[in-house]
């Protein structure tokens, strides 16, 4: 029998790693976490920061942040998520760079990221306006509750990418997306 090769096998892992994840938050496995990391306070908000960055964990991030809510202040929490989100993000930037380097190269081939490529490369956008959207775009998903993953791939593909800038912004961004989800809890309680 012969099993056909898997022409990006580690993004397809990572696509099948976020399945499982949602599949696994749906029938409830990370209940556990908020029974858990409820009396912990402000260090389940540094914990909850680490998880929140991550496609496998992000779930039991915001289990964790929606668990202890009622529990802290928003700003202070959100300060502390903040900053484990971003030294997650700063290792998830290290390792798809060295790590899925081969297959963004593959990617770059295809026909689909070719006209990507030309859509943003049009002679009227400039440069600075071209990196200004790439950065946005990564930004909104780097806020957002989706997986950091996705948005740090794109920002993987910028070359000179600014450590510093990049951890500043991913400690921002994180820390916006993990107040509002501790407002939002707030609110609803």
């Amino acid at each position: 029998m012969h099993i056909p090769k898997l022409q990006y096998p580690k993004l397809n892992l990572l696509l099948i790693s976020f399945l499982i994840t949602y599949l696994l938050a749906r029938e409830g496995v990370f209940e556990f976490m908020t029974q858990y990391m409820n009396g912990h306070g402000y260090i389940s908000a540094f914990i909850g920061g680490l998880f929140f960055s991550f496609g496998l964990t992000t779930a039991a991030g915001i289990a964790i942040f929606i668990a202890i809510a009622p529990h802290v202040a928003v700003i202070p929490a959100a300060i502390l998520g903040g900053i484990g989100a971003m030294i997650m993000d700063q290792t998830i930037l290290r390792f798809v760079q060295f790590s899925f380097q081969d297959e963004f190269d593959k990617l770059r081939q295809t026909t689909t990221a070719q006209r990507i490529y030309l859509l943003f490369h049009h002679e009227r956008l400039s440069e600075k306006l071209r990196k200004y959207l790439l950065w946005s775009f990564a930004g909104i998903l780097i806020a957002s509750p989706l997986p950091d993953e996705v948005g740090i791939a794109i920002l993987s593909s910028v070359h000179d990418i600014n450590k510093r800038t990049f951890g500043i912004m991913c400690f921002f961004l994180n820390a916006i997306g993990i107040s509002l989800i501790l407002l939002a809890t707030k609110l609803i309680a």
